[in-house]
């Protein structure tokens, strides 16, 4: 006899437990539900549930992936914790990483080169996307990597940044100075090679 029981989750709305009998299997999104455990037959036992479970997971999996990323763009990192907190298991979640990778959904270093390009053009330093990149959870040996063939030097970024911005503003008195160089400190750059790009315009 079938002792699946399906219960809101008290903790995250659009959840549900999953117990068989009293004992606790998993957490799992609305998504999972309706895609996988609606769709096991109510006549089998747990080994049956849980094998026919892992077969329709694996297909739920990479279309809900590819979908995700049809709509935009994620690190594996970013993607795989969104997987994750949905409810599927790390096997799954692992195929659907190496499916979308594969077709060339999924790719870290083109959307990392996309993101530092940005950055490097709003005058961003080399610390601060790191800085950024860091707190995604991103390979920062791939970032550095990616940052030694892109990044200009910092001084030619800061004066760059000092033209469009400042130029046509005339002088700058000691007031407007300091809020210039908290200006480039805010994006990560150091007060030295501030200083030095200061000296050259004044």
């Amino acid at each position: 006899m079938n002792s699946l029981r399906v219960l809101p989750c008290k903790k995250k709305n659009n959840y549900f437990e999953i117990y068989w009998g009293d004992d606790f299997w998993r957490s799992i999104s609305k998504y999972l539900y309706i895609n996988i455990v609606s769709k096991i037959s109510q006549h089998a036992d747990f080994k049956g549930f849980v094998d026919s479970y892992k077969e329709l997971e694996l297909k739920a999996i990479v279309k809900h992936a590819l979908t995700m990323l049809g709509k935009r763009s994620y690190f594996t990192v970013e993607l795989s914790k969104r997987l994750s907190a949905e409810g599927f298991s790390h096997a799954a979640v692992d195929h659907a990483l190496e499916i979308a990778s594969r077709c060339g959904a999924l790719d870290d270093e083109r959307r990392a080169r996309y993101l530092i390009e940005k950055a490097l053009e709003r005058g961003k330093s080399k610390m601060s996307i790191l800085y950024v990149f860091k707190k995604l959870g991103v390979d920062l040996h791939m970032i550095n990597t990616l940052l030694d063939q892109m990044a200009n030097d910092p001084r030619k970024q800061i004066c760059a940044l000092y033209d469009k911005k400042y130029s046509k503003k005339g002088p700058l008195d000691i007031s407007n100075k300091r809020k210039v160089v908290q200006f480039f400190q805010r994006k990560g750059f150091a007060l030295d090679d501030i200083f030095f790009v200061l000296q050259k315009k004044m």
